[in-house]
């Protein structure tokens, strides 16, 4: 049987190895990710597309950690301009409806 510091010292070289093959995404890649996906459905004529964070963050992140979620919230967050409306923001979720074409 493996004692709590083995323990320990194994779970801390997988979460090491983790951020080596899987670094974090940045607040900057989900803001540009954002953008292309409005800048596309403006480009298909859209008049408003509906984003969910956690949709997002999947999409961006080959392995998304609760971080990406928040880095990915607050890049939407930050993105919203007048006409945006929060569709559902709750227990960790959010969901934007953004108006388009941007101004």
């Amino acid at each position: 049987m493996r004692t709590h510091a083995q323990m320990t010292f194994s779970l801390a070289r997988v979460v090491a190895k983790r951020k080596k093959d899987f670094p974090m995404v940045s607040l900057d890649h989900f803001r540009q990710v954002l953008h292309d996906q409005l800048a596309n459905a403006t480009t298909r004529g859209a008049t408003h597309i509906i984003v969910n964070a956690g949709e997002l963050t999947i999409a961006v992140s080959r392995h998304p950690t609760a971080d990406d979620l928040e880095r990915c919230k607050e890049a939407m967050q930050r993105a919203m301009v007048a006409g945006d409306t929060i569709v559902e923001d709750g227990e960790g979720r959010l969901t934007s409806r953004y108006a388009l074409p941007r101004l």
